[in-house]
């Protein structure tokens, strides 16, 4: 066991040789499958300072010099724009995966874009012996946003190039470069803008969130700690604009706005 997964590092310092010969592969595929439990699968909206989950999946079929799938090797990268970096991994789950023999096995967190992640948080299946053809998770991925993070579209993708190249290995030590995947975040202005109204009429809050999803507006009646609580929801629209009427504010609330 400890022989193959020091013979996997050690040759990832090397796929630069074998690229060229791995990627005309005739047949040979290995490529990552995102899927956040939202459709559609690769890209999601989210307001700056909220995390998500991406479900990570590799689809592999031999086919080229690379026989069977025994471990893999990979890093997360913030593709575009290349600066300011404002993700970061704060979590692998890898329960329900054959891939469980880590290359990294203690990472710390949080592991932020710089533009890549600093560990590789690949593995290698605890026998060492390669599977076959198939679809197989890998782990479950939570991304963090930074609160700082401005409105805009952004591109993470798993990365291609050395020396933090992602690829697979098989059970006699052949590599194959890992195909460029990539996840796009929509960073969306999330603040409530106005609060008009009285304790007697109604008191009706004009804003923006995640547009087309359930937003939550929550209500404290003295800021103390642990004091907001959800006082209703509201579903902006297709801009991310809303607006609603609190017709029971009592006669003090502060409110703030919360996703999911």
């Amino acid at each position: 066991m400890t022989f193959i997964k020091t013979g996997f590092l050690i040759l990832t310092t090397a796929v630069a040789c074998l690229g060229a010969t791995a990627a005309s592969a005739l047949g040979q595929t290995a490529a990552f499958n995102f899927d956040d439990g939202n459709a559609p699968a690769d890209q999601g909206i989210y307001p700056a300072g909220a995390s998500f989950t991406i479900s990570l999946n590799l689809s592999f079929a031999p086919g080229g010099n690379v026989t069977n799938l025994a471990g893999l090797s990979y890093y997360f990268e913030q593709q575009s724009p290349l600066a300011p970096f404002y993700f970061s991994i704060t979590n692998r789950d890898t329960t329900g995966s054959q891939f469980t023999f880590f290359q990294t096995p203690h990472p710390t967190y949080p592991q932020a874009f710089t533009p890549s992640n600093p560990s590789d948080l690949g593995a290698t299946t605890l026998s060492g012996a390669g599977v076959g053809a198939g679809t197989y998770f890998v782990a479950n991925l939570t991304v963090a946003i930074s609160p700082s993070a401005t409105p805009g579209t952004y591109i993470i993708e798993n990365t291609t190039a050395n020396p933090k190249k992602s690829l697979i290995t098989d059970d006699q030590g052949h590599t194959f470069a890992i195909p460029q995947t990539t996840y796009t975040i929509t960073v969306v202005p999330f603040a409530i803008t106005s609060i008009n109204g009285s304790a007697s009429q109604g008191i009706t809050l004009q804003g923006h969130g995640v547009p087309n999803a359930v937003n939550r507006i929550e209500g404290s009646p003295d800021l103390s700690p642990g004091s907001f609580q959800t006082a209703f929801s509201v579903t902006p629209d297709q801009s991310g604009a809303f607006s609603i009427t609190d017709m029971s504010p009592g006669t003090t609330r502060f409110y703030r706005l919360a996703y999911p």
